[in-house]
């Protein structure tokens, strides 16, 4: 299967930019999200992509074919929607096989792609009864069959879990990429999920106000974000403003914050020009560690402070903790502690993020 390319895609309505000099590979055989909150561009880049939307400049490219003002049903893609898009007086195998109808196969092929696909996501069995007759997520594999039936070269899911329950979410969402990594076809994926994007995803475009702020895989957007708002936006984080006074000759920097003086190791962002700089500092809250009050083997990032509030949330407890210097974080652990009590914290360097002032 080929790449798809974005070039320096655009589109506004009226003087607002939906999409903002987007570039961005989709890699072949992988799925790719579009990750970001409401508003951000992800879907008007989907539909571009689709054919459902023109862009007012820049360039949409499969393989070596400009697709850029191709109609959408000579562009060999699937689409997957949020609300299944499902004809409510047709069968489940009337559904997979419309749209091979429109491109004119032969009833033999039209039944021999429709039994595959169905088979596919498990659905065969039910290939008689209408999307009234369905569940959610029954629903959701016939469009999803839908989509293989055509062959396509990419397929594209936007928001295709949002209406189901967190449950059948969780499932459908690991089906997807079993079935994905067994099919390996290419996939462009739309969510406002940070667990649904990296449970699904080989590679996450982090997407806000119509730009693409990061395109890395899900581990390296969570552990090295560019910026403050990726780190907020991918899980719980504690911010705050830092200010870079040194750095050693193992690469770990003092960095001055409301909470005191924090040994940070910035991997690979390792400059002398670092020192001197303003950045944000983000801990998330399961990083920090409990202390026992009678001595600790560490000299550094160890903070003494008072639990304000607890609240269990079934596999681990989160508390407010007021810090000695005045600031509250939030703390996730599996250790109950009463409200009220003094506690000392401690955080590694290496799990301190450190994004740029910008």
């Amino acid at each position: 299967m080929p790449d798809l390319l974005l070039q320096n895609v655009s589109k506004k309505y009226g003087k607002v930019y939906a999409v903002n000099n987007v570039s961005l590979k989709i890699d072949s055989g992988k799925i790719t999200s579009l990750l970001g909150p409401s508003g951000c561009g992800k879907t008007t880049t989907l539909r571009i992509i689709a054919g459902l939307t023109f862009p007012d400049s820049g360039k949409v490219i499969l393989g070596e074919k400009d697709i850029t003002w191709l109609p959408p049903e000579k562009r060999k893609m699937g689409m997957v929607f949020q609300n299944y898009a499902l004809w409510p007086h047709m069968t489940v195998f009337e559904n997979v096989a419309f749209p091979l109808r429109h491109k004119g196969l032969s009833e033999n092929e039209i039944k021999e792609r429709v039994r595959e696909a169905l088979e596919i996501v498990r659905m065969y069995e039910l290939r008689e009864r209408y999307p009234y007759q369905l569940s959610g997520g029954q629903q959701q594999r016939v469009a999803l069959a839908r989509a293989l039936a055509v062959y396509p070269e990419v397929i594209l899911l936007d928001e295709p879990l949002s209406n189901l329950d967190a449950r059948l979410r969780e499932e459908m969402r690991i089906e997807i990429r079993e079935l994905q990594k067994k099919l390996k076809f290419t996939a462009v994926y739309v969510t406002h999920d940070q667990l649904e994007a990296f449970t699904i995803s080989d590679k996450i475009a982090v997407m806000n106000e119509g730009k693409i702020v990061q395109v890395a895989s899900p581990r390296e957007l969570y552990y090295n974000p560019a910026n403050s708002f990726v780190a907020n936006f991918l899980g719980r984080v504690n911010m705050m403003d830092g200010e870079v006074l040194a750095l050693d000759e193992n690469c770990v920097l003092d960095v001055k914050t409301p909470i005191g003086v924090l040994k940070v190791n910035p991997r690979n962002q390792c400059t002398k020009d670092l020192v001197g700089s303003k950045v944000f500092i983000g801990i998330r809250p399961m990083n920090f560690i409990f202390l026992k009050e009678e001595g600790t083997a560490y000299e550094h990032n160890v903070f003494s402070g008072v639990v304000l509030a607890s609240i269990f949330l079934g596999e681990y407890f989160e508390y407010k903790v007021e810090l000695a210097e005045g600031k509250i974080v939030t703390v996730q652990s599996t250790e109950e502690i009463a409200e009220g009590s003094s506690v000392k914290i401690y955080i590694s360097p290496d799990k301190v993020l450190i994004t740029p002032h910008v």
